[in-house]
């Protein structure tokens, strides 16, 4: 009867169902797997005429086993060589001239260096100076080469108020606060000394004095600080203490109230002249003398010219001169006093501390790789409008410093680089005692300022590294692979090419997660990861098997039930059959 055949038709589709859900159950974990789907078709007998209205049909067949080519999940892993497709494409495998294409991204090095799957099939890639021939992705693990240093980025702020050190120096005529001056300020009409019991005169010391008989206590504010007793006893105010501008309060603790001064004006005198001028430049001095006026003495090897409102005089080596009493009676705060030497006298010296406003150190590298330090020390220039700044580069070579490179630098009113009457540095130096090469280093300041009281260093950039051995192996999401040294340095070793068909499904799987072409499939369209439809590529993952356990387990149950079904359909044939022979 026919039932039997169909019967036996639905218990092989069934049975082949059931092979393609074990199938996928079977290798729920297999990296880069794609689950499968059987595909049924039903049979009908066919004539010349066609099929027949009447026709039952006789059964079912399985009309193909599909591959569903769905994204799987990614799992992570502490191996940066795994790879995942996040997308569309498939990894390139070489072995022996096959060619074979899979999303199973677990991958290893083999003795020869080369990245290659657990069969040892070869990754194939882009070779890393470019090109689209495709060759095996091997990994070099030897050391980075050195790189001499051509360059050096400063980026930092000189400032505005450093002391000029060259052989030109000012003098600022601030002054300083008289006792005169002081007296004149706290007796004006209106002020302290309009207080009954208050009495203000300059003592026979030439001091500012206080007499309080009030019964209350005075006392001044900051920067004097002083009491003074209620009880008469003579007080009296230290006017060198004191600061041109600042305005001095003072207060009672009773009910006598509380005031304060106006500004206090500045004179210039000669004490104030020889703190301001003496060491100025080393082994010039000044010392005031009792007349009013004062002493100056060159003690240094070169030529001095004084040059102050009023004259000016030279001092030859331990010459003296002097500035008269009516001269500082006529100098205003504000004014300038210039002192210049004939001689270098405040030349850079790298040992001399005191020859040098700022230094600061970076390490730069010789083609051999090996690190010297390159230190740079700037000096202010006067005149301080001019906003100029000396730079010396010096270079530890065999253990000494050595000059290699000088310039200047000159800043704008708005305390920008004036690139225009700025000198280029090129740090040079020959003859390495390694033997490397002469080094030539360019020292771009463009971003150097002049802001400010405070010197900084924002940054000191160079191009250079020293030998490096191999830290890691990375792949970016392009599939570029980079090996990454203990230097810094990176240098891709290839990039990792993908196929894509205009019809994976037609692919020919061929057992180990891989596929080869077919006619169904078309032929491959290489790309590199992110290009045109290619998906991008996860280092340190692999794509998991797109299996869903749930889903393949409800599948199992319905090709079970489809099983007995049609085994059902024999037994109910066989039972027919037995009740015909059965008929006398």
């Amino acid at each position: 009867m026919p039932s039997f055949n169909i019967g036996l038709t639905g218990l092989n589709a069934a049975s082949s169902d059931l092979q393609v859900t074990g199938h996928n159950i079977a290798n729920s974990s297999t990296a880069g797997f794609k689950r499968s789907r059987a595909e049924f078709a039903d049979v009908f007998a066919l004539s010349y005429t066609g099929v027949s209205k009447t026709a039952t049909g006789s059964g079912v067949n399985l009309a193909s086993v599909t591959q569903q080519f769905t994204q799987g999940d990614l799992n992570f892993t502490d191996n940066n060589l795994d790879l995942a497709i996040n997308g569309q494409g498939f990894f390139i495998l070489d072995r022996g001239g096959i060619t074979e294409y899979t999303r199973a991204g677990q991958f290893q090095v083999d003795r020869e260096g080369f990245m290659v799957n657990a069969a040892g099939q070869r990754l194939m890639g882009y070779p890393p100076d470019g090109g689209n021939l495709l060759q095996p992705i091997r990994l070099t693990t030897g050391d980075a080469a050195p790189r001499p240093t051509t360059t050096i980025d400063a980026l930092m702020n000189l400032s505005s108020e450093a002391d000029p050190l060259g052989g030109v120096q000012h003098v600022n005529l601030r002054g300083e606060v008289t006792p005169q001056e002081l007296l004149n300020v706290l007796t004006v009409p209106g002020g302290l000394n309009d207080i009954d019991d208050i009495t203000i005169a300059l003592n026979a010391a030439g001091e500012v004095e206080i007499q309080n008989n009030t019964g209350q206590e005075l006392r001044f504010g900051s920067p004097s600080n002083v009491v003074v007793p209620g009880d008469g006893t003579a007080t009296p105010l230290d006017a060198s203490v004191l600061q041109p501008g600042q305005r001095l309060t003072w207060n009672f603790d009773g009910d006598l109230g509380t005031g304060r001064t106006s500004e206090l004006p500045a004179t210039v005198t000669a004490n104030y002249l020889e703190a301001a001028i003496s060491g100025l430049i080393p082994g010039v001095t000044a010392v005031a003398q009792a007349d009013g006026s004062i002493n100056v003495t060159n003690n240094t090897s070169n030529p001095v010219t004084i040059n102050f409102p009023g004259g000016e005089f030279s001092l030859g080596t331990s010459d003296s001169g002097s500035i008269t009493a009516a001269d500082i009676d006529d100098m205003e705060p504000g004014q300038f006093i210039t002192l210049t030497s004939a001689g270098e006298v405040q030349a850079i010296d790298p040992q001399d501390p005191d020859t040098f406003n700022y230094s600061t150190s970076l390490t730069v590298y010789d083609s051999l790789g090996s690190a010297r330090t390159v230190s740079l020390f700037v000096q202010r220039q006067p005149p301080p409008e001019e906003k100029t700044w000396d730079v010396a580069a010096y270079m530890d070579i065999g253990g000494e410093q050595v000059k290699v490179g000088e310039s200047k630098l000159a800043f704008k009113n708005d305390g920008t680089l004036d690139k225009t009457a700025t000198q280029p540095l090129v740090l040079s130096a020959s003859g390495l005692p390694n033997g490397a090469a002469d080094l030539n280093i360019e020292v771009d300041f463009g971003q150097t300022t002049q802001y400010g009281n405070k010197f900084s260093v924002a940054a000191l950039r160079q191009d250079g590294y020293a030998a490096g051995q191999l830290v890691s192996v990375d792949v970016d999401t392009d599939g570029t692979v980079f090996a990454r040294y203990s230097n810094g340095a990176n240098r891709p070793l290839g990039q990792v090419a993908l196929a894509n068909f205009d019809n994976p499904q037609g692919l020919q799987p061929v057992g180990g997660t891989n596929w080869v072409v077919s006619s169904s499939s078309g032929e491959p369209l290489l790309g590199r990861g992110g290009e045109s439809n290619f998906g991008l590529i996860q280092g340190g993952a692999y794509e998991a098997a797109n299996v869903n356990i749930a889903d393949q387990l409800v599948k199992l149950i319905t090709a079970q039930r489809n099983f007995q079904a049609n085994a059902q359909v024999i037994s109910t044939a066989d039972t027919l059959t037995q009740t015909i022979i059965n008929i006398r």
